[in-house]
């Protein structure tokens, strides 16, 4: 029987790793009691391997909690349930989550008792677990793989670094994109660009994709281009740092946080936008850069991980040195301010995007599974 596995290689899971973060703090020489006793807790709940979902539930309610009176309600309700009703961003990171549910119950807490000692008993993010879990998974499913199909040059680069995965034993396809449904979306959207020059983004709020430095050129961008408006889709770990920055740079409705929306109304915001941008330094594919040029949209993004397979620089976008805001600011500014450059890397787009539809794409799939 032929094997063969499939590494998205988004940045979010073990494959292609993504962002760190900042660096941990050294943590401080005493823990509070709460917290030792919420531990102990959990322990005692990992022990029944009846209550994996109960003690996932206390993980989150854990990781994501640092007052004092948030531990004290943990403490009261040792499930943690009122606390994880509160908390649906983090859980709304484990994109996963399946996954580690099925997890015996004594795995994991052999998993997560060895990320608390490895931290020193610090909490530092849902993702990093989830990630160490799913890198293991992941090289375990590689290397019984008679093919392993990746979606970018770059991710088969880091798979062959990380895995020590042959060469012959690789095959890039990239991700598809349903361009009839797309179409369909917006043909019924009927949207025309909007009378303020509009930049549109859409992603998953972590780190990696640095929003914050296209907040900062629309901080720099709006005393030189009149009525300019951001508009974020999506949400995610960052929303709350984001919304800060804004607040922070007094940018008003220069930007505007849309969160998650229904596909019909994101083929409005496609429809409505002049231009694409996000400044991912972290993408083993990049979907949204397809959607974007779909919907005939030049894009601002970084010279980065995969961004350069997809995005053609100078032909349908404009490509950036990463976490450079100036130089986002710069790009957005070149394409706002030429209609003509914005059309015709828009239909430089369309064209470009159809090497990624369904039918090519599952054409390279077939092409790639070995004989």
């Amino acid at each position: 029987m032929i094997t063969t596995r499939t590494i998205h290689g988004n940045g979010d899971g073990g494959a292609v790793p993504g962002e760190r973060g900042p660096a941990v703090a050294p943590p401080p020489p005493r823990r509070p009691v709460e917290w030792r006793r919420a531990v102990r807790a959990l322990r005692e709940l990992l022990a029944n391997p009846d209550q994996t979902e109960k003690a996932f539930e206390v993980f989150v309610a854990l990781d994501g909690d640092r007052e004092e009176q948030r531990f004290q309600r943990l403490l009261a309700d040792p499930h943690g349930a009122a606390l994880v009703a509160q908390q649906p961003s983090l859980l709304a990171c484990l994109s996963d989550r399946a996954a580690l549910m099925a997890m015996p119950a004594e795995s994991f807490g052999r998993a997560y008792l060895a990320y608390l000692e490895r931290t020193r008993f610090r909490p530092t993010g849902l993702l990093e677990l989830q990630c160490a879990v799913q890198a293991r998974w992941e090289r375990r499913n590689l290397e019984r793989a008679d093919r392993v199909i990746v979606t970018s040059q770059y991710s088969a680069r880091v798979v062959q670094a990380l895995y020590g995965i042959p060469v012959e034993r690789l095959a890039v396809v990239p991700e598809p994109i349903d361009l009839r449904v797309w179409r369909e979306f917006f043909e019924a959207a009927k949207a025309r660009p909007a009378t303020r020059p509009t930049v549109l983004t859409v992603a998953r709020m972590y780190p990696r994709k640095h929003l914050d430095d296209l907040i900062i050129a629309a901080a720099r961008l709006r005393t030189r281009i009149a009525a300019l408006q951001v508009r974020i889709v999506g949400d995610g770990p960052e929303s709350l740092r984001l919304r800060a920055l804004v607040a922070r740079h007094g940018l008003g409705d220069t930007v505007v946080f849309l969160g998650q929306v229904a596909r019909s109304t994101l083929a409005v915001e496609y429809g409505r936008a002049h231009c694409f941008c996000l400044p991912s330094v972290q993408e083993g594919f990049g979907i949204v850069f397809a959607e974007a040029m779909a919907a005939g949209l030049p894009i601002v993004a970084c010279r980065a991980a995969a961004v350069p397979e997809v995005v053609a620089d100078g032909r349908v976008g404009l490509l950036v040195a990463p976490r450079s805001p100036d130089e986002v600011a710069t790009a957005l500014e070149t394409l706002l301010s030429d209609a003509r450059l914005r059309r015709e890397m828009g239909e430089e787009g369309r064209r470009r995007v159809e090497t990624f539809d369904l039918v090519p794409v599952a054409r390279s799939f077939l092409e790639a599974l070995p004989a």
